[in-house]
């Protein structure tokens, strides 16, 4: 899925961003829907983590080792934050 320029919000936020508000502001447990929505972003999420896993552990390993031999500094991924 191509990324389109940062000024432009991300689709995915426009599913999100609600659940998160009606689940804050609500007394009352989450719909069916509400359950249905969350879990397929979720695996959604899941699978563009594994591709940053991939890209971390693989091709940024590789250029960071480079950048050892060549005396240059790394490129640091932060840490994730765990998401329940």
């Amino acid at each position: 899925r191509e990324q389109g320029p940062p000024s432009v919000p991300d689709p995915r936020d426009h599913r999100l961003a609600p659940l998160y508000s009606w689940s804050a502001e609500s007394d009352g447990a989450p719909t069916q829907g509400m359950k249905e929505v969350y879990a397929s972003q979720r695996q959604e999420l899941d699978g563009y983590l594994q591709t940053l896993r991939v890209l971390v552990d693989g091709d940024l390993a590789a250029i960071n080792a480079l950048a050892t031999k060549l005396n240059l500094a790394h490129i640091i991924v932060p840490t994730k934050p765990q998401v329940p």
